[in-house]
């Protein structure tokens, strides 16, 4: 899990999505005051070897965390927000410096739900 206050946005990883590859490539994005948990050890090897941030400021009790400020809170697939980010942010979606975005990370179709083919 990544919270953000810098880019002001919420990763909740998910097994089998691709979610360490995610949270390694946006953990390159968090500040110093941002939470990141741990991942396994081959994986944290990977986050440093990028020089990406490690795990950081994850072990304060719950009960002790404030948000910084009141901000609104956008739920999402990883699709859609790196969508938007490519478009420059703001387009599809809040503009990421007035939300707090909660990714989350989806899976393929299954065939019943994906268009027949011809």
């Amino acid at each position: 899990m990544i919270v953000s206050h810098k880019h002001k946005f919420i990763f909740l990883k998910t097994n089998k999505t691709a979610g360490t590859s995610i949270e390694i490539a946006l953990s390159k994005f968090c500040g110093e005051d941002d939470i990141i948990t741990r991942i396994s050890p081959k994986d944290e090897q990977t986050r440093r070897d990028l020089g990406y941030r490690g795990a950081q400021n994850f072990q304060a009790p719950f009960r002790d965390y404030r948000p910084k400020e009141r901000l609104d809170v956008i739920v999402t697939n990883h699709d859609l927000a790196l969508s938007d980010l490519a478009l420059g942010g703001g387009v599809i979606l809040p503009a990421p410096e007035d939300s707090i975005y909660i990714c989350k990370p989806t899976r393929p179709a299954s065939a019943e739900l994906r268009a027949p083919s011809s």
